[in-house]
């Protein structure tokens, strides 16, 4: 028979308390080491990437474009842009809509304020864009780098 003694319980309360305390400071480890790494990654290079201190600023990930065309008159382009920021310091610009002739260019920029350190966790992103009033004809939509291609009737 196992009787548990006062001690016992001290000791069985001291050692789990060790425990967490030690999964807490891995945890703060592994965050610190990956602001660092984020930072040596964004650091100014000789191709003009960072801008030698300030906030650091770059398009970000898009995963998914969907283009929808409003049943209007004239037909309306729209894009629905799916993505992710790299962790949760990063905010989101405006996008930026270019057109030249029938392709519109759009253009999301991420930027991240310079020495802080952030949960390094992807931030989902997603936005739809109005792109404008078009003709019949065949239309090319690049955002950041994905490209598609859509025919109005």
């Amino acid at each position: 028979m196992h009787v548990e003694t006062p001690e016992h319980d001290r000791t069985q309360r001291s050692h789990r308390l060790l425990l967490l305390l030690g999964v807490v400071l891995v945890v703060a480890a592994l965050v610190v080491v990956g602001a660092l790494l984020w930072e040596r990654a964004q650091a100014p290079t000789a191709d003009g990437g960072g801008d030698g201190g300030g906030s650091v600023i770059r398009p970000i990930v898009i995963e998914s474009v969907a283009i929808r065309i409003a049943e209007s008159d004239p037909p309306q382009l729209f894009v629905d842009v799916q993505g992710y920021l790299p962790d949760s310091c990063t905010t989101a610009h405006e996008p930026e809509v270019t057109r030249d002739g029938n392709t519109f260019a759009v253009t999301i920029l991420g930027e991240r304020p310079p020495g802080v350190f952030c949960t390094q966790a992807i931030v989902p992103y997603q936005k739809s864009i109005a792109l404008g009033n078009v003709e019949p004809g065949e239309y090319t939509v690049k955002v950041n780098d994905q490209v598609q291609t859509v025919t109005v009737q």
